[in-house]
């Protein structure tokens, strides 16, 4: 899982973590979900972004969970 810094954006479809700050967790995940055009061209990037943040969730489990949800 990458993190976002001031100068790279999250793709669509993909997420990133990064600190929670003044959260009460100790980091957030991002995700960018696609603007919904058509099924064709939209659902494969809406069905990534959600994928991505499965994947940052069972790694926040497996981390102890710190993750804001």
């Amino acid at each position: 899982m990458l993190s976002v810094s001031s100068w790279f954006r999250c793709p669509t479809g993909e997420a990133r973590i990064t600190p929670g700050f003044d959260l009460p967790a100790k980091f957030v995940i991002h995700t960018v979900g696609p603007v919904y055009h058509n099924e064709k061209r939209s659902r494969p990037l809406l069905e990534s972004a959600f994928r991505s943040v499965r994947r940052a969730e069972v790694l926040d489990r497996q981390l102890g969970g710190s993750v804001s949800r």
